[in-house]
This record gives structure tokens, C-alpha cells and sequence, in this order.
């Protein structure tokens, strides 16, 4: 299916992002849930509810200057079993995609 709005790859870029870094950091979202919401909103399936990179950097940078020193020098636990596929799933136009 091809939509009629214009092609974006910078739109499409930044849902990329969004999708790859959500999936890295779920498991600590409780820690900084504001960086959650911000890839969430990257990964819009909407382009026109996506923010910009621009955008996303800048909010991106506002959470970070807010975090505590404390927080931001924790160590954070890594996942072994990720998987940046599932997240993919996830999204409508895997659906038309065969496994």
C-alpha cells in the first residue's frame, strides 16, 4: 500500500531511531520514563506526529540536563536477549512482510 503523502526520509529516519533506542532502554524506562515517551513519540506510526530530528535532539537534550548527576553515572544492565527485530513487529507494515 503507498500512501499519497510525500515520501520523508528524514521522517522516516527519525522513527527508526526511535524504534531502535526504545528497545534498548524498556527495561530501565522506571529510571528516565521521559526518554521513553520522547522515542515513543519519535516511532509515531503518523509522520506528522513525529517530531523532527531537530526536534527529538533538543528534547533529548533538555531530559539528559534535567537527570541528576546520581542517575546519570548509575550503571545500567545490559540485555543479552534483545532483539531490535520484535520491536519491528510491532509496527503495521511488518504485517504485510512474511516471516
Amino acid at each position: 500500500m503507498q500512501s499519497e503523502l510525500p515520501y520523508c526520509p528524514f521522517k522516516a529516519d527519525v522513527w527508526q531511531v526511535g524504534k531502535s533506542f526504545m528497545g534498548c532502554i524498556l527495561h530501565i524506562e522506571h529510571v528516565v520514563p521521559d526518554v521513553l515517551k520522547l522515542f515513543r513519540q519519535m516511532s509515531a506510526d503518523s509522520t506528522e506526529d513525529r517530531p523532527s530530528a531537530r526536534e527529538a535532539v533538543t528534547q533529548l537534550n533538555k531530559i539528559r540536563n534535567e537527570l541528576s548527576t546520581e542517575i546519570l553515572q548509575a550503571c545500567i544492565e545490559e540485555l543479552d536477549d534483545y532483539d531490535v527485530s520484535d520491536d519491528f513487529r510491532e509496527h503495521e507494515f511488518f504485517d504485510l512482510v512474511p516471516s
